[in-house]
């Protein structure tokens, strides 16, 4: 898997009941979780409104620092952490903020910031 993620990618999570309008391309990213690779969150936002769902966003950041190299499997570490974060909480999207790579004491770690949001046909959050 040398799909490189950056500011803005969106993995929803495999599973998710989304409209049936939402036409969405999407690649393994890990397990359970897919990368979106025709839609950002503007386009998403607009396509759940117009099929009638609500999208649900918690203001709150979530943010995984793992030590590695920048490299790809570092940024996978940090996220299969913060996805778990996420389904534990229900939602099933995640648009990725930030991943930048810092060091501490000359040791290089990535930081990788992101988002949740949930898709759902029901006004109130979390309801069938």
């Amino acid at each position: 898997m040398s799909t490189t993620i950056k500011s803005g990618a969106l993995l929803i999570a495999e599973g998710a009941i989304l409209p049936q309008s939402f036409h969405i391309a999407a690649t393994a990213y890990i397990p359970g979780w897919q990368l979106a690779t025709n839609v950002n969150r503007s386009a998403l936002t607009q396509t759940v409104h117009q099929a009638g769902w609500k999208l649900f966003h918690l203001s709150t950041k979530l943010e995984m620092l793992v030590f590695g190299f920048n490299d790809q499997d570092t940024v996978r570490k940090a996220i299969k952490r913060i996805t778990a974060n996420v389904r534990a909480k229900s939602f099933n999207c995640l648009e990725i903020k930030k991943v930048e790579t810092r060091r501490l004491l000359g040791f290089p770690y990535i930081v990788v910031s992101a988002y949740s949001w949930h898709i759902q046909h029901s006004v109130a959050l979390g309801t069938a």
